[in-house]
């Protein structure tokens, strides 16, 4: 499908249709991954999500963000605790 790429500040941008953007799944707004595979030729992937590991969600616990034990309520079944 052609489309044309426009300037639109300091940049250039590709408006991408919407025939695309619904094959895709794209939405505004989202993280995406350009890279240039050869000369006149790029390749848009969805980003994939930068989630934290545990050892970085463990290291951000601090007394101000601790919580204490939660209440799940009585056992209903064959739980083990």
């Amino acid at each position: 499908m052609e489309t044309q790429i426009e300037r639109w500040g300091d940049s250039l941008v590709v408006r991408i249709p919407e025939a695309l953007v619904q094959s895709t799944g794209f939405a505004e707004s989202a993280a995406v991954d350009v890279e240039c595979v050869r000369r006149g030729q790029l390749v848009i992937r969805a980003a994939e999500p930068n989630l934290p590991t545990l050892e970085e969600l463990i290291n951000g616990i601090t007394d101000q963000n601790l919580h204490g034990e939660v209440d799940a309520g009585d056992s209903v079944g064959a739980e083990a605790w």
